[in-house]
Parts: C-alpha cells; sequence; structure tokens
C-alpha cells in the first residue's frame, strides 16, 4: 500500500477515513496495524480488498501486489485476486457467514470460484478445512448452518474461507474480539500455525497492544486516518516515540509489577470530517506545546532508519510516563 487516500462524501463534509497511508508486508512476516476505532484500520484493510463501501472511494494511492497495482482495475479482474491472493477474516463472524446456508456450502462456494474442481471435490476440501482450523466431527459439522456454532467455531468457519485458496495475504481485521481469552488464544495459536505452514503474510487489525507483543513482527500506529509511528514490534515497546503510542502502551496492564494505575488516554478521537489542524493528536496530548496546533508533523526516521514517527518533539518525550494532567496547551475554542 502506497500513499492511499480513501474519502467518503457525506451530507456533513469529506470523511477523510485513510489519509496517505503507506506499507508493506512480507512473506511470512505479520504486520500489526494498531489505533483506537475509528483511526482508519479496518478501511485501509478493505481498500486492499476492493471492498470499500459506498459513497467511500480510494481517491487517490497504490495496492500493489506481485508488483500489480490492484486500484481501478476492473471489478471481474479484481475478483479473482480477492479471495485467491489475498483473504480476509472480517471482524463479526456472525454477519459475514450467511445464516441460510450450511457452512460447508460456504466454504466449498470459496474453493470452486477459484479452482477447476467439481462439488464433490469442494466439499471434500471444505471438509478437510474444518479439520484444520480445529473443529471436532468435520464431516457432520460441514452440514450444520452458522447458528448452530459457538462464537469461536464461527470465526474458524472463517478462518477456513479466508484460507481456501492459500492465499499470499491474509488480512485479519480484529479477529478475537468479543471472543472469551482461552478461544482468543486458540485463535492466534491458529492463524500463526497456519501462518508458517502456507508462508502467508498476515496484516493483522486490533487495537489490543498485548495482542501484538506476541504476534507482531512490525507495528503500524494510526490515529484519525493516518500513521503516527511505524517500527519494528521491540522497537516500539522498549522506545516509543509517539505520544498517542505511549498511551496506548500505558493502558495496558504489565506483569512485571505487583500494583499499578493504569493510564487511560484523555479526551476522544476525533472526527474524521473535522480533523484538528496541525497534529490530529494536540487536543489529548499532555506534551502539545504550540507548534502543534499550528503545524502537521512529517512522518520520519527517529533514532533509527527503520523507526518512523509523526512528532515534532519525539526525540524529548519520556521514555514512558506522561505528565500530570493539567500540563501542556489547551486547544482553543
Amino acid at each position: 500500500m502506497s500513499d492511499l487516500y480513501v474519502q467518503f462524501k457525506t451530507d456533513l463534509g469529506i470523511v477523510r477515513a485513510v489519509d496517505g497511508v503507506s506499507y508493506t508486508v512480507a512473506p511470512g512476516e505479520t504486520l500489526a496495524v494498531v489505533g483506537e476505532s475509528g483511526s482508519g484500520k479496518t478501511v485501509g484493510a478493505l481498500s486492499v480488498m476492493g471492498l470499500v463501501p459506498p459513497p467511500g472511494r480510494i481517491v487517490s494511492g497504490s495496492v500493489r501486489l506481485g508488483g500489480k497495482d490492484l486500484v481501478g482495475i476492473p471489478e471481474e479482474e479484481l475478483r479473482r485476486v480477492r479471495g485467491k491472493s489475498i483473504g480476509m477474516i472480517f471482524q463479526d463472524p456472525l454477519s459475514a457467514l450467511n445464516p441460510v446456508m450450511r457452512v460447508g456450502r460456504q466454504i466449498s462456494e470459496a474453493v470452486r470460484i477459484h479452482q477447476a474442481v467439481s462439488r464433490r471435490q469442494a466439499k471434500t476440501r471444505a471438509v478437510e478445512l474444518l479439520d484444520l482450523v480445529g473443529i471436532p466431527n468435520a464431516a457432520a459439522r460441514a452440514d450444520q448452518y452458522p447458528h448452530e456454532f459457538s462464537g469461536g467455531m464461527r470465526q474458524r468457519v472463517l478462518i477456513a474461507i479466508a484460507i481456501a485458496n492459500n492465499p499470499s495475504v491474509l488480512i485479519a481485521d480484529e479477529p478475537t474480539t468479543a471472543l472469551d481469552v482461552t478461544i482468543q488464544a486458540q485463535i492466534l495459536d491458529l492463524l500463526k500455525t497456519l501462518q508458517q505452514s502456507y508462508g502467508m503474510a498476515l496484516v493483522l487489525i486490533t487495537h489490543d497492544f498485548g495482542l501484538v507483543a506476541e504476534q507482531a513482527d512490525r507495528v503500524l500506529v494510526m490515529y484519525a486516518g493516518r500513521v503516527v509511528e511505524y517500527a519494528e514490534v521491540d522497537l516500539i515497546y522498549k522506545t516509543p516515540l509517539h505520544p498517542y503510542t505511549l498511551g496506548l502502551i500505558a493502558s495496558v496492564p504489565r506483569l512485571d509489577v505487583d500494583r499499578e494505575r493504569l493510564t487511560p488516554i484523555a479526551g476522544h478521537p476525533p472526527s474524521l470530517i473535522h480533523v484538528p489542524s496541525g497534529c490530529a493528536f494536540h487536543p489529548r496530548c499532555p506534551w502539545v506545546k504550540q507548534l502543534c496546533l499550528e503545524t502537521t508533523p512529517s512522518l520520519n526516521a527517529g533514532a533509527r532508519a527503520s523507526h518512523l514517527v509523526s512528532c515534532h518533539f519525539a526525540g524529548s518525550l519520556p521514555e514512558r510516563s506522561p505528565p500530570r494532567e493539567g500540563g501542556g496547551i489547551r486547544q482553543r475554542g
């Protein structure tokens, strides 16, 4: 993805959902895309799949797979890529699955669209996939409907559909949302195993920094549709450079201390119709200065060339804790 801009035209104004985002992901690598709800994570993923819902549209930029730009190609050609070269696990399995179609048929349909196989062969492949993702008694469960599955099992069905054609890129949009901790761990272990088996590039969309620490190789932090920090996972945790990244990490409980007070990020994410001037994070930033209100920071290298950050004062921020409430400049208004 290179310099991608996605906008939605509404009666209230233009929603700048993705505002100049760029990233790459290599085979076998896991890239975590992190941020609060409304930061543009899912819209960016849907852009890769060519599934941006109306009235949204890709204004400019490119999405390249194997050197081919997918932006602007005919829908028929995009269908041959979607589900075959790129698979996606959607956030809500109950709404993503067809409630009146047996799960085995939904999986076999994904197989037959992209492979020259018979119905019987596709059904056999569907059962194999259900067994692969850890659903017991797969042959019998293939003839059941989505409502007969638990939340964790429905998520496994979505994973089976997404990997049915051995895609080179797999996008997982918050695959563990609303699942209990035990099932979350099983789903994440499954994704890791499948990635190692097929050599897939994995784009993991999440707001959970604890999950990122276990799964990711690199991390892209998004805020208000923009990239604010981008680095290897170790650098993000050891030397976070953006105040927003610091806030996200500070809100995660730590296991190496007996007692701690979690520090929430003050305020709320901005409207993507009326993004604040200068740095979009400045109304919530405890270290905000006048320059932050006036000038939008560029995404530049920090102490290392591979560590990119969009902050005027990235090199002078404290390592961990923000100042007490009341510090910094308040937004005029």
